[in-house]
């Protein structure tokens, strides 16, 4: 029997069970979405917009006809060939079922849960820091850092923190105003 090579994300996207979910989604609500989030970005007409996972194009097609340059990529050749019959009536930027590939170039980037409802306390010479840890296990340490990033300080995260409340002082600070940086990382230096 021949080994199938396809992932998931090669096949499911081209499933009808996925059309079946996403079967109530339609051209006016990707226009009201589409006006709304154009009225708040407040971009440029012809400005360029790169529509990623564009599914059926609902988005990018509205992007366009409000005057935006637009490309859009799928990972679903199905999808993808639904927007290139709408390309020649609405401009849209030819699409090819493999372009998202040139945005993951050199692997998947990963990045790690970051800190959630953080509060710091000033005091003498010190701070202290009150946050709830990510819910993402991979999350091995966080960096705290300060003095637009030439001082830090490495905190390790144990397994039973994770999704915890975490206090931390940092001592030894000058008195000074300072901004904080709060970084996590992963145990292959993937960040938040």
């Amino acid at each position: 029997m021949p080994k199938n090579n396809n992932t998931l994300q090669d096949s499911w996207f081209d499933t009808p069970f996925y059309h079946i979910l996403y079967k109530n989604r339609d051209y006016k609500e990707a226009e009201i979405f589409s006006t709304e989030l154009m009225k708040f970005l407040d971009l440029p007409i012809d400005s360029k917009i790169l529509d990623l996972a564009c599914g059926q194009g609902r988005h990018s097609v509205n992007f366009n006809k409000m005057g935006y340059n637009v490309t859009g990529v799928d990972i679903s050749k199905e999808n993808i060939l639904s927007v290139v019959v709408d390309v020649n009536e609405n401009r849209i930027n030819e699409l090819e079922a493999d372009d998202f590939k040139k945005y993951t170039e050199g692997g998947e980037i990963s990045y790690t849960g970051k800190l959630d409802s953080v509060k710091i306390f000033s005091g003498k010479n010190r701070m202290k820091l009150n946050a709830l840890l990510s819910t993402d296990p991979q999350v091995t340490s966080y960096r705290v850092y300060w003095a637009s990033r030439r001082d830090s300080v490495v905190i390790p995260v144990q397994e039973n923190q994770i999704a915890t409340n975490i206090s931390q002082i940092i001592e030894n600070l000058e008195e000074n105003t300072y901004n904080f940086e709060i970084v996590t990382f992963d145990d292959k230096g993937n960040s938040s």
